[in-house]
């Protein structure tokens, strides 16, 4: 309840649902002409908009998994957005993809600590939201 506070011109959006599955339809469909900074800011947008209105976009959570990977750049910024994306009316299928997806990336015997530690956070952070 908090966090929703913390955005009062998303709340206002009069279609957050159309427009979440316009940009991502429009994420999905780049494969270049966009940068990597700018794919970022629309990932964070898209994710932001899911979480606080609680949306059902599931096409969302297995375009998020490609960006998870252990030598993905800014790796922390995609986990945060996954975080941010999670609710309460995640099916729990795609839930488990994700904790699935973190686990075989971030939690094993190859990652360094640092590689754990991020790992774990946002395996705690998906499950307490």
């Amino acid at each position: 309840e908090s966090a929703k506070k913390l955005y009062p011109a998303i709340e206002l959006l009069r279609d957050p649902q159309g427009l979440a599955e316009a940009l991502l339809k429009r994420l999905k469909a780049t494969t270049s002409s966009f940068k990597y900074e700018v794919k970022l800011l629309m990932m964070n947008f898209v994710t932001r908009l899911v979480g606080n209105h609680e949306l059902m976009l599931l096409p969302l959570y297995p375009f998020l998994q490609r960006y998870m990977g252990g030598h993905q750049r800014d790796v922390t910024s995609v986990l945060a957005y996954v975080v941010q994306s999670c609710h309460e009316y995640v099916p729990p299928e795609d839930v488990f993809a994700i904790l699935k997806c973190i686990a075989h990336n971030f939690i094993t015997e190859r990652c360094s600590g640092e590689q754990m530690a991020v790992g774990v956070n946002a395996a705690r952070a998906i499950c307490a939201r």
